[in-house]
């Protein structure tokens, strides 16, 4: 296998892992917001990719996933996509 037919996954430059630190810049900006941030660095140093899980409580996903519309219950919270519309709990 040669690197010319697979160019776009070489490496075009940026800056390094070491150089910045996505935990912080996350936590910066959630916190910034408001929210409790809770980070754990996930980055590998042999591979040189910044990664990091945020935990935020209070922050929930754009999407309704499962256990959301229990979580919302009682609130005058509507799906999105369904303007007017109230949540119904089964």
């Amino acid at each position: 296998m040669t690197t010319e037919r697979f160019s776009f996954l070489l490496p075009t430059g940026g800056r390094r892992a070491a150089e910045v630190s996505a935990g912080e810049s996350v936590a910066t900006l959630l916190a910034r917001e408001g929210f409790d941030v809770h980070i754990h660095d996930l980055t590998r140093p042999e591979i040189g990719i910044a990664a990091v899980k945020a935990i935020v409580p209070g922050l929930a996903h754009v999407k309704p996933r499962h256990g959301t519309l229990q979580r919302r219950a009682g609130t005058d919270a509507v799906m999105p996509g369904t303007p007017g519309r109230p949540l119904l709990v089964l």
